[in-house]
C-alpha cells in the first residue's frame, strides 16, 4: 500500500511538473520497492527519478536563459554595446585607421613598424 501511494504521489508531481518533488517520491518508492524485492518497479522508479532530475535541471536552465534574454531586451547587456553603429562610430574607426596609416608612413613598412614596436616593448621590460 505504501509503495502504491508513493508512486501515485510521484506521478501526480510529475504531471504537475514539480520535478524535485517527483524525484523525491520516486526515490522513496525506489527504496520501498527494493525492500519488497519488487525489482521491476524499483528499476522504473530509478529511471523516473533520473528523468525528473534531468527535467529539474533543464527547467532551471530555461529560467536562467529567459531571465538573461528578458534583461537583454529590456536594458541591454550591461556595459556592452547593443544596437546599430552610428555614423560617429564609423568616423572614429576611420580616424584610427588614418592615424595608423600615418604611423606606417613615418616608420616605413608595416613589418618594420611591428619590429620597432616589439623592440621598444622589450627595451622597456629590460629597464
Amino acid at each position: 500500500m505504501q509503495l502504491e501511494c508513493l508512486l501515485c504521489m510521484a506521478y501526480i508531481s510529475f504531471d504537475k511538473k514539480a520535478w524535485e518533488e517527483a524525484q523525491t517520491y520516486f526515490d522513496l518508492a525506489y527504496n520501498v520497492a527494493k525492500e519488497c524485492s519488487e525489482t521491476h518497479i524499483a528499476e522504473q522508479c530509478l529511471c523516473n527519478s533520473g528523468i525528473a532530475s534531468g527535467n529539474a535541471v533543464m527547467q532551471d536552465k530555461q529560467k536562467m536563459f529567459s531571465t538573461f534574454y528578458s534583461g537583454a531586451l529590456k536594458g541591454g547587456f550591461g556595459g556592452f554595446h547593443v544596437g546599430t553603429w552610428s555614423e560617429e562610430d564609423e568616423e572614429d574607426d576611420e580616424d584610427e585607421e588614418a592615424e595608423y596609416d600615418r604611423e606606417d608612413e613615418t616608420k616605413g613598412e608595416g613589418g618594420q613598424r611591428r619590429r620597432s614596436n616589439a623592440h621598444d616593448h622589450f627595451a622597456q621590460i629590460e629597464d
